[in-house]
């Protein structure tokens, strides 16, 4: 479904909330400099699951939506790896009167002793069809996170067809 790109922009700022203390990030710090730590560590499948959960919580808090766990992509770690790459798969109401949902993919990975990233791709849904602001349905609103917490979400143009097969909800269900 086309939608104008004001809409899907007012979409993104709907679904962010601006009004995280600065308490909440003080208390983060630790735990978000440990997430950004890029030294080799060997964690288990459930160490992993754990360490999205958590991030997947924070995310819910600054959305202030309950996002919903669909599913997780935890591949075992072996030692001497160079990188490693997670994800949790999630689900929100946006609006039950408007059968409006946000479906995302966050997303974590490290380059071991280099650099690690987190953030979450966002994908948005009425009545189960994708919501485009292009003719080209590439584009998707991804949320970095930063060390001072989530960044503000903007639209990104997908490489390759990535995001073009997400025209329902399937994945999340």
């Amino acid at each position: 479904m086309l939608v104008p790109d004001g809409l899907l922009l007012g979409l993104l700022s709907i679904s962010q909330n601006f009004t995280t203390e600065k308490l909440h990030f003080t208390k983060t710090l630790d735990y978000m400099s440990y997430i950004f730590d890029n030294k080799y560590v060997l964690r288990s499948r459930d160490e992993w699951k754990k360490f999205l959960d958590n991030l997947l919580q924070e995310l819910s808090d600054h959305l202030g939506l309950e996002l919903n766990k669909c599913s997780y992509f935890v591949e075992e770690q072996s030692e001497g790896d160079t990188c490693y790459g997670c994800h949790i798969d999630f689900r929100a109401t946006l609006s039950e009167e408007l059968n409006l949902e946000l479906c995302g993919i966050l997303c974590f990975t490290v380059n071991w002793g280099e650099r690690a990233h987190a953030g979450a791709f966002l994908l948005y849904y009425q009545e189960g069809e994708r919501l485009c602001p292009k003719a080209d349905d590439e584009y998707v609103a991804y949320m970095p996170r930063e060390l001072s917490g989530w960044g503000r979400a903007s639209l990104e143009l997908g490489e390759a067809g990535e995001w073009s097969s997400y025209t329902t909800m399937k994945r999340w269900e």
